[in-house]
This record gives structure tokens, sequence and C-alpha cells, in this order.
């Protein structure tokens, strides 16, 4: 469950990329139809429905992935939005947070923990969502239980205070009482116009989505924008056909049956999402006052707009991100390779290496940390656990634990082969019952390992060619001083 509440954060957050984006065009597309609005408004819902993109080079969409899907045992996660200014920003605060809360624990550990309180938190928010609007239903159902046939399914009760359809798959347009022929003609003439839209189901299946995304609050601004352009959508369909004298007689009849209900309607429309109310009146009278039917040249410039908008915002960036061949067997120089990197501060590539480097059998990994404060020099601590015992057996003068040093020798100078910043590598190494306990640190510099290997790491691993032959130059290096120390 934790691995979809990550996705539908990650969807959640591409989606409100997109709710910005439709934010904007829905201004500079003012005077559009707002049935293309409402189009726009369908991009969020189907970034929401679906877990996965197409990539394009047009994508504005700075990254598909910011919450990181994955940990690697030990790593702080960090998020990668695509914008570095935020990563900046959000990235220190998220690993001190995480450093203190893995005290006594790996960073995954501290991470998962994390995750499964917030995914009770997201499905009891859902539960909640859903329970309110099966509530509201059931509710104003039985509130319409004594309304009264008018002709086809139209009904008229003393509950009603404006206009509103009720139900999914037999919908009935419900009116108060006393309505004359005219205003009469134009309520039914709206409210027909939603049902010919299916605003009935739009509106259910928004609230759905956002039941299911109820924790972004940029998507509950976009469901009220969604539910006001649905209602002027509606009121442009009605009087695109109407003459000045009956656009005026329209109007009229808004004003007449909403101007003293409208504090009420704006209850009702609230009390059940799928009961439509009377959304911004005012704004509404307005629009369809100055409203004029867009030209042919305008109307085409809108429509290219909204494709334009959906190849930008339903397609993924081309992916940057390093992988290693999927052939690439773990440990091996073309697996390790794939993560290389020039800074330490990149979690992830730094994490991956880790993961293929081989460790003596009796050291068990716990975690990693990256000193990449302002000053140098920039560190990685990788930590281990094992028994007091072989713990003080790694002290670099202990005959019996030659080899195992040589080897943590040869993966300090691979790391430093593959993170160019990278100035110093510690290995930690902690008692497996008392953690308090004080610790042993081997410590190794990159001037200490341009002065063992005779020459700059960083550059003769600048392709992929060249490290294999370094990976083999150290493996042979590190056995060699082994043969000659034993």
């Amino acid at each position: 469950m934790t691995a979809v509440f990550l996705k539908i954060l990650n969807m959640s957050i591409t989606a409100g990329w997109i709710a910005l984006a439709v934010m904007i065009l829905r201004l500079l597309l003012g005077k559009m139809p707002k049935q293309l609005t409402c189009m726009l408004w369908s991009l969020v819902g189907l970034r929401l429905i679906f877990p996965f993109s197409p990539e394009s080079i047009f994508s504005l969409i700075p990254n598909a992935e910011t919450v990181p899907e994955t940990l690697l045992p030990g790593a702080l996660p960090e998020i990668d939005s695509g914008i570095p200014m935020i990563d900046h920003i959000v990235n220190p605060a998220a690993k001190a947070s995480f450093s203190y809360l893995s005290t006594g624990r790996s960073g995954t550990e501290a991470f998962t923990l994390m995750l499964r309180g917030a995914v009770i938190l997201w499905l009891a928010g859902i539960f909640l969502m859903l329970s309110y609007l099966i509530f509201s239903y059931l509710r104003l159902y039985r509130k319409m239980s004594t309304a009264v046939l008018l002709k086809d399914n139209v009904r008229q009760s003393e509950f009603v205070d404006s206009p509103f359809i009720l139900g999914i798959i037999r919908p009935r347009i419900y009116i108060p009482f006393h309505l004359d022929e005219e205003v009469l003609s134009h309520v039914l003439a709206h409210e027909r116009a939603h049902l010919s839209r299916r605003d009935h189901l739009i509106k259910a299946f928004a609230f759905v989505l956002l039941a299911v995304y109820w924790f972004h609050p940029l998507l509950w601004v976009s469901y009220v924008l969604l539910c006001r352009d649905i209602e002027l959508a509606c009121d442009e369909k009605v009087i695109q056909n109407y003459g000045s004298e009956e656009r005026k007689s329209y109007l009229f009849s808004l004003i007449g049956y909403d101007e003293k209900a409208e504090n009420r309607k704006k209850i009702s429309s609230l009390v059940c999402p799928l009961a439509f109310g009377e959304v911004d009146i005012k704004k509404r009278i307005r629009r369809a006052k100055t409203w004029k039917k867009p030209s042919p040249p305008l109307l085409a410039a809108g429509i290219l707009i909204s494709i334009l908008a959906a190849l930008c915002l339903l397609t993924n960036p081309i992916s940057s991100t390093r992988q290693p061949s999927e052939l690439a067997a773990p440990g091996s120089a073309e697996a390790l390779y794939g993560w290389r990197t020039k800074y330490i501060g990149d979690n992830s590539a730094v994490g991956n290496i880790i993961y293929n480097l081989s460790f003596p059998e009796e050291m068990t990994y716990r975690q990693f940390a990256l000193q990449t404060d302002d000053s140098e020099p920039y560190a990685v601590t990788i930590t281990f656990a094992l028994s007091e015992a072989n713990k003080e057996e790694y002290d670099l003068d202990a005959p019996n634990r030659q080899e195992e040093v040589a080897q943590l020798r040869q993966n300090a100078c691979i790391m430093f082969s593959l993170i160019e910043n990278a100035e110093i590598v510690n290995f930690k190494l902690v008692d497996e019952t008392d953690e308090t306990k004080r610790p042993l640190t081997l410590v190794y510099t990159r001037q200490w390992a341009t002065n063992e290997t005779n020459c700059d790491l960083w550059k003769e691993s600048e392709t992929k060619e060249q490290f294999e032959v370094l990976f083999i130059k150290l493996r042979e290096l590190f056995s060699l001083s082994l043969q000659f120390t034993l």
C-alpha cells in the first residue's frame, strides 16, 4: 500500500503543476468559450487517473517522480522536483528531519514508519470524503422524496431554494414552486443544458477524484474553479442562439430566483456535491450579459492552444536519470559506472554506488550520510554494525584484518573515481549490540587515494571503458598490496 501511496503522491504533484498551468490559461483565454476551459480541466483529471504518460521533448512537467518511490537501505529521502531552487530549500530540511527520526534505526526504517502513518491518514481522509458524499446524497434524496412531479423528469419541492440536478443513472431536475412560465422555461433550459453536457457525471467523478487526492490544496481550488466553469459553459450553451431580448429575459430569470436565496443556494450545493446549485451568480450574469460568440479565427486559436497544452502537460520530460544497463550484474564496473556523478549531494547516485559495492561479510550495512554543507571538504560516511570484537580487529594495525581493510580501501578509491567532489570517505564501524559505544572510523581522503594509485581517479574514469580498466587496476593493486603485507 505504501507503493500505491507514493505513486498517488507523485501523480498529485504532477497534476498540481497542470492545475497551475490551467489556472494561468484560464485567465489568458478569458474570452474563449468556457467549454474550452472545461476541456483543459480534463487534463488535470487525466493526470490523476493514468499512472503512466509518454515522454516528449515538449513536456513542461519539471519531473514526473518528485518523491522517490524506492529508497536504498540507509539512504535518506530527498525530492527531485526538477526545479533546483525548490530542491535546495526542501532537501536539507528533509535530511535533517530524517536524520533526527532515524536515530537508532536506518533512514529507510524511519522513512517506512513515516509512510505507514501517512497511508493510514490518507485512507482515513478518503473514507471521510466518500462517507460525506454518500451521507449528503442520501440526506438530500430523502428530503426530495416528497417532491411533486411537474412533467417528464422535472419535480417541484418546497425544500428547493434554487434549481439543481440530483441523480446519476436517472438524473432529475428539482425546482421550487411558483415559478412563472418565462422563468421556468429559462430554468429548465439551463438544467437541461447541464444534462446534455453530462455535467452531473463530470462533477460526481471530479469529487471522487478529489476524495482520493484530498491532501493536495491545489486540487481543491481546481474543483471549485471547475464547478464555476461548468456553470458558465452551461450559460453559454443556453444563450448562444438567443437574441438580445431573450438574453435579457434569461438574465432577469437568473436574478429573479437567485437574489434572495443566494446564501441558501451555496449551502445546498455544498451539502451534496452531486446536486448542482448555482455558483457565483453575479459573475454568471456579467459574463452572460457581455458574452459574444467568438470569431472562427479566435476559436481556432483557442483550440490550437488547448491541443498544445495537452501535448505539453500530458507528457513527461525525457528521462535524464542515469540507469545502468538492465543486463549489468550488480557490483560490476558497468553497474557502478551507470551512477557516476559530479556531486556528492546526488543522494540517489551515491546510494546506488554504495549498493553495488562489496563489503566484508561480517559487516552489516546500516546507512550512509552525506556531508554536503557549504564548507568543504565534502564527505560520505557509511555506517556498518558488527560485533565489538570484530570492530576492534579492524584497526589498521591488526594483521588478521588486512584483507578486509584492503577491500574497504578499494571501495574508497572506487567512490573517489565515481563522485567528483567527494574528498573524504569514512567507514564508521559501530557495535551491533550497543551503538552508543565509541565507534571505530576508518578515514580515507582523495589525496591518499591519489598517492596510493598514482593517478587522478576522476579523470581516469571519464568513459565507461576507462572505468572498466581502472576497476581491474584497483582490484589488482589492492590484491597486490595485500600480498606484500602478508
